[in-house]
């Protein structure tokens, strides 16, 4: 009976778990590489839509690492963690798994024999005259030409800020910013990720995976570098030195689309909303007019207000009261019913920008002019003039206290909520240091969340 028991409280974690983190169960073997030392903007500072500044090591120099970025998902705000590795081993004990520093064979080995536990660890303060990217390549591989790949993911980043360092200020009290990847037949394709990661993210992770007690703070898990709705891709195995590109010859690629609705908040590259906020549904098929039906973990369905619908898109604002957890979208159009699934949280902090892509020019207005300009697909920040700003953005009228960086300074919110004229849409309105200038980032936190990053370009009597 006692066993029982047991099963039925695992099976009820288990439950509540993928109830919010849908098909986390498909990803079984965690493996984390901890490198020593690098600043993002060192090795992907000139990554395409990433908010780098270009340094000295690029695709020449580590083929590699941005064969990664091309093929997964890189993340462009993980700051670095005192600590790092500490901060994981106490997730990873308690979900069985083992570190592999220093017996860099010994993972060659279980990859081999199938035998990984549910998480790894590899944090080689020396690479023994290994190159960092060959590093990285030999772990990866040992995991994509097993049969462990399609159960496997991979991540990569750097316990601290090293070579020439990096250009964005971290908000907050962080560490400096480091590269970080996410290498699984889940990950996202080619997927800049903007939101804010420490490795405490990495142990969040791993808490959340396996049911683990963990704090009630605002870290953010890795979930949304993975797309469960695509299919699994195959693997892609690489050149130890990079001297061979992708993909290597007898190695089809394909990726097939995701479902109809991948319901996405890509203004600001975030996978996750929160109630009261716009959502971009995308698919095939619709026309005309469109009833949109959210039913939340809770069983409680609220109709959608839908502000357009196109014959691949439907835009709507989830409703107000919508729990958190995972959602169910019914979409009624042309006589034709689709189905699809949200991810809701209680605060998903973005700030819109003008790419649309959640990096670049901010996009709000001060002194009662534009932020940002837009020219044959180019945009580019505009000089504020005035001290105040109005951002525009989403996932932030839930929270109750809403703080902003601006060039990793704290800057004072004189208030934050839902836009007075457009629905869906919120307001955070920023004050600007006297004094500042020049081309500088904000970010938003809400709760302990933080946002993307938006660029301002400070100047004009300030």
């Amino acid at each position: 009976m006692r066993f029982a028991r047991r099963i039925g409280v695992l099976f009820a974690l288990a439950a509540a778990l993928y109830g919010e983190r849908p098909h986390w169960d498909r990803v079984q073997h965690f493996v984390f590489v901890l490198l020593p030392r690098a600043s993002f903007d060192q090795y992907f500072g000139a990554y395409p839509d990433s908010e780098g500044r270009p340094g000295g090591l690029g695709p020449r120099e580590v083929p590699n690492l941005w064969a990664y970025a091309d093929l997964y998902t890189l993340q462009d705000h993980f700051f670095a963690s005192e600590g790092a590795a500490e901060l994981l081993r106490g997730p990873m004990a308690r979900a069985g798994g083992r570190e592999y520093t220093g017996d860099l064979q010994g993972f060659l080995e279980d990859c081999r024999g199938e035998a990984l536990p549910p998480v790894s660890l590899l944090a080689p303060v020396s690479l023994g005259g290994e190159t960092e990217m060959g590093y990285v390549t030999k772990v990866v591989n040992a995991v994509a030409g097993s049969r462990l790949w399609r159960r496997a993911a991979v991540f990569v980043a750097w316990a601290e800020p090293g070579g020439d360092g990096d250009h964005f200020r971290p908000p907050g009290g962080m560490g400096g910013r480091v590269p970080s990847l996410v290498i699984s037949p889940w990950a996202r394709l080619a997927y800049n990720d903007h939101r804010v990661y420490t490795h405490q993210s990495w142990a969040r992770t791993v808490e959340e995976r396996f049911g683990l007690v963990r704090p009630a703070d605002g870290v953010a898990d890795l979930y949304d570098a993975f797309d469960f709705a695509q299919q699994p891709r195959e693997p892609v195995l690489l050149d130890i030195t990079g001297a061979k590109g992708y993909p290597v010859a007898g190695q089809g690629q394909v990726f097939p689309a995701s479902g109809w609705l991948d319901s996405v908040h890509r203004a600001h590259g975030t996978w996750t909303v929160a109630a009261g906020a716009l959502v971009i549904g995308y698919g095939a098929g619709f026309a005309g007019e469109a009833e949109v039906l959210v039913t939340d973990a809770a069983g409680v369905g609220r109709l959608a207000a839908v502000q357009y619908v196109g014959t691949s898109q439907v835009n709507y604002v989830v409703p107000e009261g919508t729990a958190a957890g995972l959602a169910q979208v019914r979409i009624t159009t042309a006589g034709q019913r689709y189905d699809g699934f949200l991810i809701v949280e209680r605060v998903s902090p973005g700030l819109f920008t003008a790419t649309q892509m959640g990096q670049g020019p901010a996009d709000g207005e001060a002194a009662g002019e534009s932020t940002f300009g837009c020219e044959e697909g180019r945009c580019w920040a505009v000089a504020v003039r005035g001290r105040r700003v109005s951002l525009r953005g989403s996932g932030m009228r839930g929270a109750s206290v809403v703080r902003a960086w601006v060039d990793g300074v704290e800057a004072r919110v004189v208030g934050f909520g839902a836009d007075a004229v457009v629905d869906g849409l919120d307001r955070v309105e920023v004050e600007i240091a006297e004094g500042m200038t020049g081309l500088v980032l904000v970010m938003v936190e809400a709760d302990g969340v933080f946002s993307n990053s938006a660029q301002l370009l400070l100047g004009g009597g300030l």
